[in-house]
């Protein structure tokens, strides 16, 4: 995985490949390619579901101290890394892909 930033002004969305189902108010995720399956925290099935809809690193950092007791600075490092890993694993993708 890159150390580069994700663009802040990029919009990603969800890739057709991940499926996804809530239980209990979490989000639990499959890449029907590689047979793998994930389990999200709250936030990150939080950010999992702003990203039904192409959205940019930078409205998904702003929207986290909204929703939980986050600080700005640690919304975006976190953002960043979740989004990077994320996509390395193919679950997101560019919405102009």
């Amino acid at each position: 995985m890159s150390d580069a930033p994700l663009p802040s002004d990029a919009p990603l969305r969800r890739a057709q490949r991940a499926m996804h189902a809530d239980v209990n108010g979490t989000a639990v995720m499959m890449d029907i390619e590689a047979g793998h399956y994930y389990g999200l925290n709250a936030v990150g099935t939080h950010i999992w579901g702003l990203l039904a809809e192409p959205t940019t690193p930078a409205q998904i950092a702003a929207d986290l101290p909204v929703h939980f007791e986050v600080e700005p600075e640690e919304a975006e490092r976190a953002t960043q890394t979740f989004l990077a890993d994320l996509l390395t694993r193919g679950l997101i993708e560019p919405a102009g892909a």
